[in-house]
């Protein structure tokens, strides 16, 4: 039993999943909820929700073991859906930053964390990250701002490489465009903008703009309109094909066009006969067995989230949708789930139109790249530093060993310093004429000193050499 626990410990530590959206735009002084989820085998743990500060460390705001540390977060969760949901209120535009909603994991042998990186973005004009419109289509697309820009001038440029933002309709003239043009809503608190009889060349990256008087930077918010020309997936579209691995969850994204938007959307698998058992559709809202269905109308994308695959649950799938005509629209995909030891090449199952494995986030994947480039710049700074300090170290050696070598100093005029004083040595005298001896024994013995300049060298202090007489 305890050999069972062990492994279902170390089990659940490899395998741990959480995931979220990838960015959270909120308008200054609006609130937002971020959900969260995560694999079965983590509902019994701690879910926390915490901020990075510039060097990397995270602040808890709210967990769900303890009390929540920020009066404006809370944190709910729903161990049915396998989700954690995390409410902020009253946001600022000092809020903004990146944020992680994390799985605190505890096994019997090793503990850690599972994380998913949350940029939240709160401005005071917000416009959608991205959206998508097809080929002769119109699009719509809506911009929210702050009620104190009510009577300001809202505009919509197109970004174009090391230039100001092209300029293509404002609210003061609101179809200087052929096929755009632009409403705004006061009373809302939003404009939208119509682009018509769309092409491909409308591709690119915006902004949904508002004017400030004087020298005030404007108040922008960029979205990128992604345009499709494929008529085949005028009504909608998924991936082909999808690989994923035993134990591991998945989450196949079946995207519907504008018209489709209050369809009921629905997941089945087929039979051998070719019959589609409907596992779980977004009219119900239930979960079947590991298999749960959420729809997205922002983004006019539905999402299928299979958890704990297993080599069973291979075969074919039909994301699909009730139109409101009564007519159905579907895709047919083909769920291929490989064991860990499996040698299939995934190649042999793609087409280069086939959208091969999905990667378990709500949104567009989180890596800390991502924006931000902070890892970057922190690992510069840390290198940039160690590489200060070793030439600092490299000079004060070089100076040290330079001083050391040196000889002593000199003049300009050539004499030596007056601390090198002058060495006296007293010679030895021996008087051998014996004449002289008797007259010079009442006389006091002088010797000859001769007097010479030399380097001082690093005599015993205070150290006097006397010489001795003989007669």
């Amino acid at each position: 039993m305890i050999f069972i626990l062990v492994l279902a410990s170390l089990s659940g530590f490899c395998t741990a999943v959480v995931w979220g959206p990838a960015e959270v735009r909120v308008l200054d002084q609006d609130s937002t909820t971020v959900q969260c989820g995560y694999a079965d085998y983590e509902h019994i743990n701690n879910k926390y929700w915490c901020k990075e500060n510039f060097v990397g460390y995270c602040r808890t705001l709210a967990q769900t073991d303890g009390p929540n540390t920020y009066d404006r977060v809370s944190i709910t969760d729903d161990k049915t859906s396998r989700s954690f949901s995390v409410a902020m209120e009253n946001l600022r535009e000092g809020d903004s930053g990146w944020y992680r909603c994390g799985i605190s994991v505890s096994g019997i042998l090793l503990n850690g964390n599972e994380e998913n990186l949350v940029y939240i973005s709160i401005k005071k004009v917000q416009g959608p990250e991205r959206v998508t419109g097809m080929v002769k289509e119109t699009l719509t697309v809506r911009c929210k701002y702050h009620r104190s820009y009510a009577k300001n001038i809202k505009y919509w440029c197109r970004k174009t490489y090391y230039l100001p933002c092209s300029t293509v309709v404002r609210t003061e003239s609101p179809h200087t465009h052929s096929r755009f043009s632009i409403r705004d809503n006061q009373t809302e608190g939003a404009f939208y903008v119509t682009m018509t009889d769309l092409t491909k060349e409308d591709e690119g990256s915006y902004q949904c703009g508002i004017s400030k008087p004087g020298f005030n930077f404007d108040e922008t918010s960029s979205v990128y309109v992604h345009i499709k020309k494929d008529a085949t997936i005028l009504d909608l579209q998924g991936p082909l094909n999808v690989i994923g691995q035993v134990s591991t969850n998945e989450i196949v994204r079946c995207q519907y066009a504008e018209a489709y938007t209050d369809s009921v959307k629905y997941w089945c698998k087929e039979d051998k006969d070719g019959q589609c058992k409907p596992l779980v559709d977004t009219e119900s809202k239930q979960t079947h067995d590991r298999t749960q269905i959420r729809d997205d109308p922002s983004n006019r994308e539905f999402r299928i989230t299979i958890r704990n695959l297993t080599e069973q649950d291979t075969g074919r799938y039909q994301c699909g949708a009730k139109h409101s005509s009564h007519s159905v629209k579907w895709v047919q995909i083909y769920l291929y789930v490989e064991s860990v030891t499996s040698t299939t090449s995934k190649e042999s199952l793609s087409t280069p139109t086939v959208t091969t494995r999905q990667i378990p986030y709500v949104t567009q994947p989180t890596t800390r790249q991502n924006l931000s480039g902070l890892d970057t710049f922190r690992t510069l700074g840390v290198l940039a530093g160690v590489l200060l300090t070793l030439l600092c170290g490299l000079a004060i050696i070089i100076i040290c060993k330079t001083k050391r070598k040196s000889g002593p100093a000199v003049a300009s005029n050539g004499e030596k310093p007056p601390e090198e004083a002058m060495e006296l040595t007293y010679t030895t005298v021996v008087m051998h004429n014996p004449r002289q001896q008797q007259a010079q024994r009442d006389s006091s013995p002088y010797a000859n000193v001769n007097v010479h300049q030399s380097p001082r060298p690093p005599p015993p202090e205070d150290h006097v050499l006397y010489s001795t007489v003989k007669y």
